[in-house]
């Protein structure tokens, strides 16, 4: 990307490796210990999950000593709203993360026991990503991602849950669905990725995913 030859990049990395722990040692901070990014990134998330707790349970608080306008509560429930998108939101593709997918999941599969409703599942998982980040280049592959989640969001229905389950892999929640409705939602998906013109540098590159599934069928 910067086009950097073979001396001009060694001596890139060097400097950069230089320079890290010359601010570790001004920040005593020890940079073999430093988590990846995947990790910081799902302790923020936890973070940001117990302030939102606690934002709602300051606001408990505050009801019981005084009355609160109309006007404020309204306030106080758009910013709770903004926190919890922002926390159960993958921050690349704009879907749902895990902990929201896991949490509505065990929530819906009550419901649906209860209500004796059928209720399907599918993990969509992209091919050969590994691949495609080391020949592409992982801005690449992020562009990738952000592209099937815009195409799942597009495919499922306003009641289905679509999320990022972690990497290169996707799930969706399909609420009061047959098993030939969540085939025919697979192979919408499937093909639609198959189909897309993703390209780099002018040259189209071929992407595709691999699609499983189930059903909890109702006992009629």
């Amino acid at each position: 990307y910067f086009d950097f030859d073979e001396v001009q990049l060694k001596a890139f990395l060097s400097e950069t490796d230089v320079r890290i722990k010359e601010t570790a040692d001004l920040l005593k901070t020890d940079t073999d210990e430093l988590l990846e990014p995947a990790e910081l990134m799902a302790q923020a998330c936890e973070q940001i999950a117990e302030l939102s707790i606690q934002q709602d349970r300051d606001k408990r608080e505050a009801d019981s000593r005084q009355q609160v306008t109309e006007r404020e509560k309204e306030q106080l429930e758009s910013q709770n709203q903004v926190l919890r998108e922002q926390v159960f939101r993958d921050a690349l593709t704009g879907l749902y993360n895990r902990r929201f997918f896991d949490e509505t999941m065990a929530n819906e599969v009550r419901h649906a026991s209860r209500k004796n409703a059928p209720l399907g599942i599918l993990f969509v998982d992209a091919d050969h990503f590994k691949r495609l980040n080391d020949n592409h280049g992982h801005q690449f592959g992020d562009a990738v991602l952000m592209r099937i989640g815009e195409v799942m969001a597009d495919c499922v229905r306003n009641s289905d849950i679509a999320a990022r389950y972690g990497g290169e892999e996707f799930v969706v929640l399909a609420l009061d669905t047959t098993e030939t409705g969540l085939k025919v939602l697979a192979e919408r998906i499937r093909h639609t990725i198959e189909t897309e013109e993703i390209r780099r540098g002018g040259v189209r590159v071929p992407v595709t995913v691999s699609v499983g599934g189930g059903t909890q069928r109702s006992s009629t």
